[in-house]
């Protein structure tokens, strides 16, 4: 089973971004405090309060909304349709939160599943002998096979993962908006 890291497809939609220090602002949190709620496992729907968003054209080319967009922190930002399509599937892996995005009613998709990595394959990168990120990062087959989407511990829980299986899903569905990376430590 193939796994990628998802990817805005930024040349062809909008990107939905807020700083984190924004984002702190706007729930009435420190940010020392949002960070440590992020790499928690714990519900953020108790603190949560519907944001507004300005999405950023980061191409020309990008003149509307994506149905599934990356919003770092380990969330993806879904439409009210790909929310509807999807929630079956996600619910057990991660909360819904709202936002307006554009005027538009969206949803955070905060994933809170990780996914098993396979050390003996995994290479870290080294800076006087320190470990100072990874090379290459793969999963235990085993452990995702069952998994839509999950998140890396060795990377820190920033990015979303998938299988082949969700892929698959969002082509059947008919959500766009993604790029699906088989490169799992690229940034671009």
């Amino acid at each position: 089973m193939i796994t990628y890291k998802l990817k805005n497809d930024s040349e062809t939609y909008k990107v939905i971004v807020k700083s984190f220090y924004e984002l702190s602002k706007e729930l009435g949190v420190g940010v020392r405090s949002l960070q440590s709620i992020m790499v928690s496992d714990e519900p953020i729907s108790d603190i949560w309060t519907v944001i507004q968003v300005i999405p950023e054209k980061q191409f020309p080319t990008a003149d509307t909304l994506p149905d599934i967009s990356v919003w770092g922190y380990g969330w993806l930002v879904l439409s009210k349709n790909a929310k509807e399509k999807l929630f079956s599937y996600l619910k057990s892996s991660g909360e819904f939160l709202p936002i307006v995005v554009d005027g538009n009613e969206m949803f955070i998709f905060r994933c809170t599943t990780w996914g098993e990595e396979n050390d003996s394959e995994c290479i870290f990168h080294y800076v006087d002998g320190e470990v100072d990120g990874l090379e290459y990062l793969s999963f235990d087959q085993t452990d995702i096979d069952k998994k839509l989407l999950f998140k890396s511990k060795l990377e820190g829980g920033m990015s979303v993962y998938c299988t082949s299986t969700f892929k698959g899903l969002c082509r059947e569905l008919k959500l766009s908006g993604l790029r699906y990376d088989e490169d799992l430590i690229s940034p671009f």
